[in-house]
């Protein structure tokens, strides 16, 4: 954006002496567009290397106090502790004054505060013996951390909270141990952030901000759900999937519809992508996991996982009803949806309805059918939009699953080699052809 703004003013003078515009007109073009060229601070590179700075200077902080540590006094330990959450403060606070305009540095300062309200306190806790785990660290890091998101407004810290509530998580059990409900108290750390995230992604005051926040929403949410289910990762991960690639598809539609490229479309992304992996896996089979665990078998586990499944069951059906009322209102209001993408919380309804009379053979093939039917849509949506994003999606979904029938047919290497130097040679074709079409339209 800089550079077309710097071409324009740049065009004023000869524009002038062609008389194409007069001194009034030059005037009111500079007084608009250089104060956007004076906010280089926004740009997306000089944002970015701001929070890895940000990030690298509290981690070098930390490891210089970790340096004799034990051989320093209680009292200078103390002092020390505290110190670099006062100078974070300070830095901020100078910030927040003089440096307002400057996204790149409010997001840096807030970021590396909260690291040293972090530090603080794991120093603190040494040095006073204080017991506890990770996990109480954590949580204690993170409640501290929630009045600072408001405060600064920062997408960093915003960030920086929804991974430490997933750790939280993730310390709360091993990868195949349960602990007994407490997961379901992640819920109320993310609804602590939500309204930051609300307020962001619908006013959308910086596009790089709000696609950041998509990013660390979506990403954690994916990484939590197979510790929420209260389930031993059987087939309550694929029902709770289901309906949350469906709800970040929807939700993309409305926060993300003027996004140009994948990567400002994170929502979008991650449930495009979450559906090809979960398809590819029920494709192969493994339904068997997917029948309904006894609710006495979760009574069993005690009071605290009888509440985290009523509290799952209740969260389910309030985004069954949002996708409901989402299928309604959307096309009233110009939204589009893709119903392949949007509806596949109900194939995989049909789907598992057809365990109790089919077996798995009738899902496995209505779920092949799902991804080659997706496949197809997105090749000739690109096609029709000249879009090689699409087009190459579309592609991977044909593909991947001819690759996965073929490997599961008795065929000889022969036969296989050629098919993929077929499918290969038509990834190429498709491509080329689409690229010189667009540089004919664009000639």
């Amino acid at each position: 954006m800089h550079k077309h703004i710097q071409w324009l003013l740049g065009q004023i003078p000869d524009l002038i002496d062609r008389q194409v515009i007069d001194e009034q007109t030059a005037v009111q073009l500079k007084s608009h567009f250089e104060p956007q060229l004076l906010k280089r601070g926004s740009s997306p590179v000089f944002l970015i290397t701001s929070l890895l700075g940000a990030v690298l200077i509290g981690a070098g902080v930390i490891s210089l106090f970790a340096y004799n540590w034990e051989h320093l006094s209680r009292t200078t330990k103390t002092i020390l502790s505290f110190l670099p959450m006062i100078v974070a403060m300070g830095i901020f606070s100078y910030g927040f004054v003089r440096k307002k305009d400057s996204l790149a540095w409010r997001e840096s300062s807030a970021g590396f505060l909260m690291l040293m309200v972090g530090a603080c306190i794991s120093l603190i806790a040494q040095t006073y013996h204080i017991g506890g785990t990770m996990t109480d660290f954590l949580r204690n890091w993170m409640l501290l951390s929630i009045p600072l998101i408001y405060l600064t407004n920062s997408t960093l810290c915003a960030v920086f909270y929804m991974a430490g509530t997933t750790a939280w998580l993730l310390s709360l059990q091993s990868l195949w141990g349960k602990s007994e409900g407490a997961e379901i108290y992640y819920w109320l750390f993310l609804l602590a952030v939500l309204p930051h995230i609300w307020i962001n992604l619908k006013q959308q005051t910086s596009r790089m901000r709000s696609t950041i926040l998509g990013w660390g929403l979506g990403i954690a949410l994916c990484i939590s759900v197979p510790f929420l289910v209260e389930s031993n990762w059987d087939g309550k991960i694929f029902w709770a999937y289901s309906l949350l690639f469906s709800l970040l598809y929807i939700a993309g539609r409305y926060f993300y519809a003027a996004a140009e490229h994948a990567w400002q479309k994170p929502f979008q992304f991650l449930a495009v992508g979450g559906i090809f992996i979960t398809s590819m896996i029920l494709a192969e089979g493994n339904w068997e996991y997917l029948m309904p665990e006894g609710l006495a078998e979760i009574i069993g586990r005690g009071d605290r996982a009888f509440f985290g499944y009523v509290a799952n069951s209740i969260l389910g059906g309030i985004v069954v009803l949002f996708l409901l009322i989402a299928h309604w209102r959307f096309p009233r209001h110009g939204l589009r949806l893709n119903l392949f993408i949007s509806l596949f919380p109900l194939l995989f309804v049909i789907s598992t309805a057809s365990l109790l009379g089919t077996g798995d053979v009738l899902p496995m093939i209505l779920m092949n059918v799902y991804l080659l039917a997706l496949g197809i849509y997105f090749l000739w949506d690109g096609i029709k939009k000249e879009k090689l994003g699409l087009v190459n999606t579309g592609m991977l979904f044909i593909s991947s699953l001819l690759v996965m029938r073929f490997f599961d047919a008795n065929l000889g290497f022969v036969v296989k080699g050629i098919v993929f130097i077929l499918i290969g040679a038509g990834f190429i074709a498709v491509n080329m052809y689409l690229s010189k079409k667009r540089n004919l339209s664009h000639a």
